[in-house]
């Protein structure tokens, strides 16, 4: 389980919160146990870590490389089979050779490793992003 702790000890406090929030069930329940652990050895109360993801950190983040949901810069970037291909002006010449010869496309997925928000899906299979916008949208409404 060091491999668990060193990533945990990797993360802020803001972090850790929404790592707690967001991806504590997508673990195994020793690896949950680890965790919650590890987070009250850091003495995160529970009302704590709801502040923070309350409160999240407001970046720019059209140009900037980090996640809109919790602010972190740990991104997962995975190479996925492109399959959605029907808008045709997203094609490159290159890609377009492949397709003809019978080749498969790749295209970057991109995943923030903290709170599993999808910032960039090629397949447009986790609509994420589009949620976020929405909440954004709807929640300037009330402020």
């Amino acid at each position: 389980m060091s491999k668990t702790k060193d990533f945990l000890d990797s993360l802020s406090d803001h972090e850790l919160s929404f790592f707690v929030t967001y991806k504590l069930s997508d673990y195994m329940y020793d690896t949950q146990q680890v965790i919650k652990d590890y987070v009250q050895a850091r003495n995160l109360s529970q009302k704590t870590i709801k502040q923070f993801v309350a409160n999240p950190i407001s970046h720019n983040y059209e140009n900037a490389k980090c996640c809109p949901r919790c602010g972190s810069d740990k991104l997962l970037r995975t190479e996925v089979q492109w399959t959605q291909t029907q808008n045709k002006s997203e094609i490159t010449w290159i890609e377009i050779d492949r397709f003809n010869e019978g080749g498969m496309v790749y295209r970057d997925e991109i995943v923030c490793n903290i709170c599993n928000f999808c910032l960039q899906d090629p397949n447009h299979k986790k609509s994420g992003r589009e949620k976020w916008l929405f909440w954004d949208f709807f929640s300037s409404i009330f402020d």
